[in-house]
């Protein structure tokens, strides 16, 4: 896999969130996309956007900002068909979840181990990115 991308409301918002809070480094600056190609590419008309790719570890994040039109806002539940998430590898997760919390990161509840099952001993807690995007940070 190259990266994962996720729709924002505010590009520069959410490269602070990504860089400050989750420690995400920015790899090239907000870059414009528009033009017949981009439109029949992302099946969006009369599109023009900005774009961003951020890196954690060997995984890239990339950040779209649709300028027009302009998306609706996120409104998904973690149930919903095509809902998805980005889970982030930790080494320990009531410290993650302890240092992202004072970052101002407000969580769903605190980190959850399983208990039974293949993933037994794991934990995992979810959060939201500025936009309510859901979130995970995951100890194996």
């Amino acid at each position: 896999m190259h990266h994962i991308a996720i729709n924002v409301s505010d590009m520069n918002k959410s490269i602070r969130f990504y860089q400050e809070v989750l420690g995400f480094k920015l790899l090239f600056p907000p870059q414009e996309g528009s033009g017949a190609e981009l439109e029949k590419a992302v099946k969006v008309p009369d599109v023009k956007l900005k774009y961003a790719m951020l890196q954690t570890g060997n995984a890239y994040v990339e950040l779209i900002q649709y300028l027009s039109p302009i998306g609706k806002p996120y409104d998904r539940m973690n149930c919903d068909t095509g809902n998805m998430h980005l889970a982030f590898r930790v080494p320990d997760v009531d410290k993650a979840y302890a240092e992202l919390k004072e970052k101002g990161v407000k969580f769903n509840s605190p980190p959850v181990k399983i208990s039974s099952g293949h993933l037994k001993d794991c934990a995992f807690a979810y959060f939201t990115d500025p936009d309510g995007v859901t979130l995970e940070i995951f100890q194996e």
